[in-house]
């Protein structure tokens, strides 16, 4: 693979999307951070930078960037297609079981609708629909970071566990963690570094 990276310059999308594009036929598969870095030169947060600035989830924010560098807009076209025409033969919006069974070879998998869009439930919202299910309560920052200050500087998947089971309205472990994109993030906002070395 030609590498087009130089120390201090800027890459074009169109750079990085051919860069994605090599990868991806390589590997056959979309690469880790580490792969990307070690075979391109280039940071994995230039292309999240670059093709995912919007992303909710840090944790998947890599492979949705990865994902529209190669397919770009092309696969959104076929997703929200897909799922339209199976909600058109259902008579609902499919479920991820019901899409799979009923998409075409052609059409995305929902492995790559997930890595796109950031899940699977956001694919079928800019479709149009309403996912199905229970919609999950959104939490503002701050009732979550006050659920790690109500246990301490240590707190751990446990005790909100604990905390959860005595109150179910107290936003579980994963709900945290998926907000500032790691656990320890997720302490570091709750208490700064300053007042943990007071403490």
């Amino acid at each position: 693979m030609k590498i087009i990276h130089r120390p201090g310059r800027r890459h074009t999308r169109e750079e990085l999307a051919e860069l994605a594009r090599d990868v991806f036929r390589e590997l056959g598969r979309f690469p880790t951070r580490l792969e990307w870095a070690r075979r391109t030169n280039v940071h994995p947060v230039t292309l999240m930078k670059r093709f995912a600035p919007d992303a909710v989830y840090e944790r998947f924010r890599f492979r949705r960037a990865f994902a529209r560098a190669v397919f770009g807009d092309a696969l959104e076209e076929k997703a929200l297609s897909a799922i339209r025409r199976i909600a058109k033969e259902l008579g609902r919006p499919p479920g991820v079981a019901a899409y799979e069974r009923e998409r075409l070879p052609w059409e995305p998998e929902v492995q790559e609708l997930k890595w796109y869009f950031g899940s699977y439930q956001e694919a079928v919202r800019r479709a149009g629909f309403s996912p199905r299910g229970p919609k999950r309560r959104a939490y503002t920052e701050e009732e979550l970071l006050a659920v790690l200050r109500r246990i301490g500087p240590n707190a751990r998947y446990a005790d909100v566990m604990a905390l959860r089971r005595e109150d179910p309205r107290i936003p579980s472990p994963p709900t945290i963690r998926e907000y500032f994109g790691s656990w320890r993030k997720a302490l570091e906002a709750a208490f700064p570094k300053e007042k943990r070395e007071e403490g």
